[in-house]
């Protein structure tokens, strides 16, 4: 072959090489997108890079559409059929196949409100979650506040709104990285507390669990009266949620003096009584009720430990 020959050959092979460099296909993978969020559509998907929605219809939820992306390091924002936004970053290299990426709830930016996916409500913005969970057997949460520490307790809004933490359910609070005091009002008014010192980009989430040893303790008495008469809760597992008294030579009981909380088994409670004869009633969370008749309460005071015994209608 001439050296007329391989100068051509060399030149076309050169050519070629700059024109597959200059013209270089478009550096592209495939991208899985998965909508991982329980009970909620997602209405308008947005790639990186992207400015336009790539749905052409909703995507519900545990559907999965795959689509063609340049590789780049950038977020995909999607947005549900209630106008809550979705930010989910995503690093596509050369190294990178096929990538699925699952919008979670935990992508969502703001809550406007509190919402309810997959079985637990979720409410608030910001980098961390605080789990908080209702163990509380017999008892319903109705409010929960969460505020930063410096801030009034009181000032915080409601993150359950129109729901109701029952027993066993979880609430997730997006938070900012700050020092926090947690809240919660049961049923019966009971209220519980739990502070949070601080929490740290070292640890994302933390949780609370509403256990009993949570509550408030209310003043354990209640009257005006010279003389203490102490109630105890003798009943194995029984809570009682109502006492009351009379004279007795009287037909009409007082309002019941547990209306803001209740008295749990082994604990106990004072009527502050002027001395006198009285009756005194208690009522369990069944309504169940125990009677004692023409109890002296003197100036010494007296006592009463509530036992199945004392249930009215008690057959041994």
């Amino acid at each position: 072959m001439s050296r007329t020959k391989y100068a051509v050959i060399i030149t076309l092979v050169t050519i070629a090489t700059l024109l597959a460099v200059i013209y270089k296909p478009e550096d592209t993978t495939g991208l899985t997108v998965k909508n991982a969020i329980q009970d909620i559509t997602l209405a308008e998907l947005y790639l990186p890079n992207d400015t336009s929605n790539c749905l052409e219809q909703p995507l519900e939820p545990g559907e999965v559409i795959l689509f063609t992306v340049p590789r780049s390091n950038s977020a995909i924002r999607a947005v549900d059929t209630e106008g809550g936004v979705y930010n989910s970053s995503v690093t596509i290299t050369d190294s990178t196949e096929t990538l699925q990426i699952d919008i979670s709830i935990t992508d969502r930016m703001v809550f406007e409100e509190t919402i309810e996916s997959g079985g637990e409500y979720w409410s608030g913005s910001g980098s961390c979650t605080i789990r908080i969970t209702n163990t509380l057997e017999e008892r319903d949460i109705y409010w929960l506040r969460v505020t930063e520490q410096e801030e009034n307790t009181e000032s915080g809004p409601d993150r359950l709104e129109a729901f109701i933490l029952f027993p066993g359910r979880t609430i997730n609070v997006r938070v900012n990285y700050n020092s926090y005091v947690l809240n919660a009002e049961d049923n019966l008014q009971d209220q519980y507390t739990h502070a949070i010192f601080p929490i740290t980009p070292d640890i994302q989430n933390y949780s609370w669990q509403i256990t009993r040893d949570d509550r408030l303790s209310p003043p354990a008495e209640s009257g005006t009266g010279s003389s203490r008469f102490v109630l105890c809760n003798a009943l194995d597992s029984w809570i009682i949620t109502g006492i009351y008294h009379r004279r007795t030579d009287s037909a009409n009981w007082s309002d019941n003096h547990l209306a803001a909380t209740a008295l749990v088994p082994k604990q106990q409670y004072s009527l502050l009584l002027e001395p006198g004869t009285y009756d005194i009633r208690a009522v369990d969370e069944d309504n169940d009720t125990y009677t004692i008749h023409s109890v002296t309460v003197s100036g010494e005071g007296a006592g009463w430990n509530i036992t199945m015994n004392d249930l009215d209608r008690f057959i041994p």
